[in-house]
């Protein structure tokens, strides 16, 4: 194709792409005008930091290409995490937003990962509820580095055992780290596998965290030995074993009622286990107290002891989480002047992504047509390239005096180091021309100055040398 049908054919190109991408381009750069402006009015710290956002976005296609790209991306990933489409990835996409221009996370990418995670493991949440667990995973993430996929499990489970809210899950979760919980590495854990045992028996999910922490405080037994002991004692409960019988009889209880009790759940079963709880604990006799013990307990009774007993016997009944541990997380981390630049910057970016992922459909939808045109150029630009390189090499040999003059041709790391049959034929004036930054004369040893590329110099002089076209070279002009 001539020279000339190309440029037509990528004129017209850039033509029909400037319709829609000129227009999101140029309503992109009236905003962030907009921005520096706003950003001249603050306070210089915070001035800085906005030009310094605004600068990348000047060259407003390469950005805004770069950042809807990003994003397509990161819900893509999300889409194939979730399987969700259409409605359902919007609401994703829109808590992915949300979260980001909040100023948590890395990157899009580990927001898309953490919204995508929350999906899957926390049911049934609206909106809001995905954007609270969102940040308060990560919240979690950033305080105590736990894992989010372990920290939304956990959550989950209480949410689902004890019927609270997403924001009181991860209250609860946050104030029990505060508080030395997890002073074994088993807090999450123990969250994840225990709450349905603790809710069998009639707990609330503020009565299970004071009896962590009462054991915790007083006793300094792990957090899963007590998980064990309220899961073997939920079992044998209502097992209708003779074991189970004898042990309640020996308490003094009646069995078929305390079973049913067990059995009903919620607050009559919680006021049962309290109960056998206190008439353990009050038997004066230690032998028979470690044998009924063990028939309620199993194995667990030995491992805990009386002391661990008596400290879920006085645990508080209280409200556990009484602040707002994850509001005071992300006021200690999203404060100071860097993460409120940042929360600045994502706040613009995501104002920003209608006008980009305009920009970024406009060019997947002409791929195909600017692919061609860069497929027909490609030929023309090699052909130009190839032009340049002859008429540099050409230069080169006429400004050491021609290839009569030139005996040997070497080079280093920077420098094209040729010998000379006569010096005074070399023009330093036409090598300058030719690209080198200077010219070292020592007897019949020239040095020419090219750069890191004088190797593919070398090898293009060698070449030429052997071509018709340097036997026709005179001798150079004199010395400039």
């Amino acid at each position: 194709m001539p020279k000339s049908k190309v440029m037509e054919l990528a004129i017209k190109i850039a033509g029909k792409v400037d319709k829609s991408l000129g227009k999101s381009v140029k309503t992109s750069s009236k905003q962030l005008n907009s921005i520096v402006k706003v950003a001249n009015r603050v306070s210089t710290g915070v001035a800085a930091g906005m030009a310094a956002m605004g600068t990348g976005a000047l060259a407003a296609g390469k950005y805004m290409t770069g950042l809807a790209n990003e994003w397509q991306q990161a819900t893509t990933q999300v889409a194939n995490a979730t399987g969700a489409a259409g409605r359902e990835l919007e609401t994703l996409r829109g808590v992915m937003e949300d979260v980001y221009a909040s100023g948590f996370g890395e990157d899009v990418a580990a927001i898309g990962d953490a919204v995508a995670i929350v999906d899957r493991n926390m049911k049934d949440l609206s909106k809001g509820g995905l954007t609270s667990a969102t940040k308060g995973a990560l919240a979690l993430q950033q305080a105590f580095d736990y894992d989010v996929a372990e920290s939304t499990r956990a959550a989950e489970a209480i949410r689902k055992n004890f019927n609270v809210s997403v924001e009181d899950a991860f209250n609860l979760i946050a104030t029990g780290a505060q508080n030395g919980l997890d002073f074994s590495g088993e807090l999450i854990d123990s969250i994840n596998e225990y709450s349905v045992q603790f809710a069998k028996l009639g707990f609330s999910a503020d009565q299970m965290f004071q009896v962590y922490q009462a054991g915790a405080d007083g006793t300094a037994w792990n957090l899963d030995k007590v998980g064990d002991a309220v899961k073997e004692f939920s079992i044998r409960a209502i097992d209708g074993s003779d074991t189970t019988i004898a042990a309640y009889q020996a308490l003094g209880l009646n069995a078929d009622q305390m079973m049913d009790r067990f059995a009903a759940g919620g607050e009559g079963a919680n006021k049962a286990f309290f109960d056998v709880i206190d008439r353990l604990l009050d038997l004066d006799d230690k032998v028979q107290r470690d044998a009924v013990g063990v028939k309620l307990f199993g194995t667990m009774w030995e491992d805990l002891g009386v002391d661990a007993l008596q400290a879920m016997a006085d645990a508080s009944d209280a409200a556990y989480a009484t602040g707002d541990a994850i509001e005071q997380i992300n006021q200690a981390s999203l404060s100071g002047l860097d993460s409120t630049v940042r929360q600045i910057g994502r706040q613009f970016e995501v104002a920003m992504l209608p006008a980009a992922e305009r920009v970024y459909n406009t060019l997947t939808d002409r791929a195909p047509e600017i692919a061609d045109a860069i497929s027909n150029l490609s030929p023309v630009v090699e052909e130009i390239a190839g032009d340049f390189a002859d008429m540099a090499t050409d230069a080169i040999t006429d400004g050491l005096g021609g290839k009569a003059n030139i005996t040997d041709v070497d080079c280093c790391a920077t420098r094209l180091r040729i010998t000379v049959a006569d010096p005074d034929k070399v023009s330093d004036g036409l090598l300058k021309q030719s690209g080198a930054s200077g010219v070292v004369h020592k007897g019949n040893g020239i040095q020419v100055i090219y750069g890191p590329q004088v190797a593919v110099i070398k090898s293009n002089l060698v070449d030429f040398m052997e071509t018709p076209a340097a036997d026709a070279l005179g001798e150079a002009p004199a010395p400039a």
